[in-house]
This record gives structure tokens, C-alpha cells and sequence, in this order.
């Protein structure tokens, strides 16, 4: 070894070079962003946003993620349900192009994307890598989460907003988010019991037909060759849109329609709120059983989150979950 000493010398400053060189080059992390060639997108509107609305603007950014050419395809999903928690949220699970035909990682296509889908008006995008190995216990907007919790749920709506303020202002992270949706407007509806009981219709009967003119329910699925499409009942949008739209949906009673002593009606065999029967008899508005009693805010709380900001060419995200 000491005839070849200057030699010998060379390689220790080659390794030398080279180690500083991999420290700065080398993606540093608990887990180092790889990419797969796909990227998960989650998609935010408004919190009383309505499946159509969300629905035009969820195929507003699809077009603008196709546009973009490093796109390959994407699979797009919105409303609740499956990965979604609630109607105002959508997703996109985008496929890129090779790595050869992009000349770029996925993390430099994110950052166009953020700029090109900010543009949407009403929508918040979340971008993150897919990555071969996720440490996560929930689907959320972000690679990482921060969960408050509390049995005092006065208390916990209240930190919440504040400690998603303070994430906010954390130097390196960006795209702060949350889903403590405490600002959605609500109506208190009250079920006339005893008028209920008189035309035989159950709690759950009037739970259901609100449901089905003012709710997303899914009643079939179109199948196709290359997507799947829900099949969505609802009212006319008129209806929806109307404050005295419960005095023109109706529901079935369960009375036979038969009179008795003093002007009543029969209800029909084995009807009544506990009946086992279908409802068969004439049909009344819901508002004969029902009426709105006040406004009020409503409180949902899941997950807070966050994204980072800067120049960092690796794409990390923090939640905040309440």
C-alpha cells in the first residue's frame, strides 16, 4: 500500500467528495419522496356545496390536469362515499408519463399543477406522491396529520380553528387545511309525533324521504368499459331550492282509506309508526308531519392539514386532525 500512497490519496479525496456529495444530493426524511409515476389529489369545496355544483368543478380541474403534459390518464371520484367523507370533497388518483418522456420528477409536476388547478374558483387542491411505503392510519389530504381530542366538545371546537392558525403560520409549510366544518348552515327540523302516528307514517319513513330529495342517495351504478358511474336520486333543484319545499314533497301513509266514527280514517292492518307493513294508503306533504324549527351552524369535525412551502424540491405535507 505504501508504493501506491499518492494513488491511495486520490481515492480517499475521491470518497471524501463523494460522501459530501451523497449527504447533499441524497433526499433526506423519515421516509425519502419517491416517484412512482402517480400522484393522489384531493379536491375541497365549500362545505354546503351541492353534488352538482361539486361535480361541474370537479370535471373544470379534470381538465385542467389532462391539459398539462406530463399527464398520462387520471380516475376521478367526487361526492361522498368510498374514500370521501362528505359531499364536498373529490378525489383524482393521476398516472404521469415515463420519467424519460417528462424529463422531470413528480414533485417539480406537482408544483405546476398547484398553480394551474389555484385557479379554479371555489376549489382547494391537495397534492401528494404515492409512495410504496405509507405510514398513515386514514385517507386524508395530506401525508401528514395532527389530531386534537376532547370530551369537551365546547372546548375542542373552539382550539381547533386556533391551532390550525398557528400551524398556518409555521415557516416551511403551506396548504394548511382542515375538515372542522363549524360554519355550514343547518335547519332543525321537528316531527309531529302524534300527527304521525295518526297517518301511520314512522321516524324513520320521514328520515329516508328527506334523504331522497335532499341527500345524495345512490340507487345503481352504469357500468362502462373504462368508468363507473353513480346513479344519484334527488328532488327537482326547484324543490331544493325552495324554504317551503316540504309542503311539495309528499310520502304514503299507512291507512286504508276506509272513514270511521267521526270522520277519521282506518289506518291499514298492522300500519301504524311500529308497523310491519309497506305504506299502501293515500299519500300526504311531509310538511303536514313536520316542521322547521330554527337555523342553526352546524359542528362536523374530522382532520386539519397542512402542506409545506419554499423552494424544497420534496414535497412533504402536515395535518392537524379535530
Amino acid at each position: 500500500m505504501l508504493k501506491y500512497r499518492f494513488t491511495m490519496l486520490l481515492v480517499m479525496i475521491g470518497t471524501l467528495v463523494g460522501t459530501v456529495w451523497l449527504y447533499i444530493a441524497i433526499p433526506k426524511g423519515f421516509f425519502p419522496v419517491e416517484d412512482t409515476g402517480f400522484i393522489n389529489a384531493t379536491t375541497e369545496g365549500p362545505s354546503d356545496i351541492s353534488f352538482k355544483a361539486m361535480y361541474d368543478r370537479q370535471l373544470e380541474i379534470a381538465d385542467v390536469l389532462r391539459s398539462d403534459p406530463a399527464v398520462a390518464y387520471l380516475n376521478s371520484t367526487v361526492g361522498s362515499g368510498g374514500p370521501n367523507p362528505t359531499n364536498n370533497y373529490g378525489r383524482f388518483l393521476i398516472a404521469l408519463k415515463p420519467r424519460s418522456e417528462r424529463k422531470e420528477n413528480s414533485t417539480a409536476v406537482i408544483q405546476r399543477l398547484r398553480a394551474k388547478t389555484s385557479a379554479v374558483t371555489g376549489m382547494a387542491t391537495y397534492y401528494q406522491n404515492v409512495q410504496n411505503i405509507n405510514i398513515t392510519g386514514r385517507i386524508s389530504k395530506s401525508e401528514f396529520q395532527y389530531t386534537l381530542q376532547s370530551s369537551d366538545t365546547e372546548t375542542l371546537y373552539r382550539v381547533g380553528p386556533e391551532m390550525l392558525e398557528k400551524i398556518s403560520k409555521l415557516p416551511g409549510l403551506r396548504d394548511v387545511t382542515g375538515d372542522l366544518y363549524v360554519k355550514n348552515p343547518q335547519m332543525t327540523m321537528e316531527i309531529d309525533r302524534q300527527a304521525a302516528a295518526v297517518y301511520g307514517v314512522s321516524v324513520d319513513q320521514v328520515r329516508q324521504e328527506l334523504y331522497d330529495c335532499f341527500g345524495a342517495r345512490q340507487v345503481s351504478t352504469i357500468y362502462t368499459a373504462s368508468n363507473d358511474y353513480y346513479v344519484i336520486l334527488e328532488c327537482d333543484p326547484q324543490v331544493q331550492a325552495d324554504p317551503t319545499g316540504l309542503g311539495k314533497v309528499y310520502l304514503k301513509t299507512n291507512l286504508n282509506g276506509q272513514p270511521t266514527g267521526g270522520g277519521a280514517i282506518a289506518p291499514a292492518t298492522g300500519s301504524g309508526v311500529n308497523g310491519s307493513t309497506a305504506p299502501t294508503g293515500p299519500v300526504i306533504p311531509l310538511s303536514a308531519v313536520t316542521k322547521l324549527v330554527a337555523e342553526r351552524r352546524a359542528t362536523h369535525c374530522a382532520e386539519r392539514e397542512t402542506a409545506p412551502r419554499g423552494n424544497d424540491d420534496r414535497s412533504r405535507n402536515a395535518a392537524e386532525s379535530v
